[in-house]
């Protein structure tokens, strides 16, 4: 029984560090390498381009022509900051909430 207790807790120990080894690699080696400046310009670009088609819609269609830029188009661009920000601040406090 005691060989059983002691092999458990020798693979514990090996699992343990196995997975810190493992941590270690995935998060200096291969998430440091990750251009996130060009991430972040490449899903900015994408999103401009699509708000910027929305927009062109809007102003086009003959129901929203002449709302669209003084009425709709501001209270779309509040509620969505408003959500989003929401969404995004409440996650990032989320992961900080048990760092001191």
């Amino acid at each position: 029984m005691f060989e059983t207790l002691i092999t458990w807790a020798t693979s514990q120990v090996a699992v343990y560090a196995g997975g810190s080894i493992l941590a270690y690699v995935v998060s200096t080696l291969i998430l440091k390498k990750i251009p996130t400046k060009k991430v972040r310009a490449w899903i900015y670009e994408l999103f401009y381009m699509i708000g910027k088609m929305i927009s062109a819609a809007g102003n086009k269609w003959k129901w929203t022509a002449k709302i669209w830029e003084n009425t709709i188009e501001p209270w779309i661009c509040g509620f969505i900051d408003m959500i989003g920000g929401a969404v995004i601040s409440g996650f990032l406090d989320g992961l900080r909430s048990d760092n001191e």
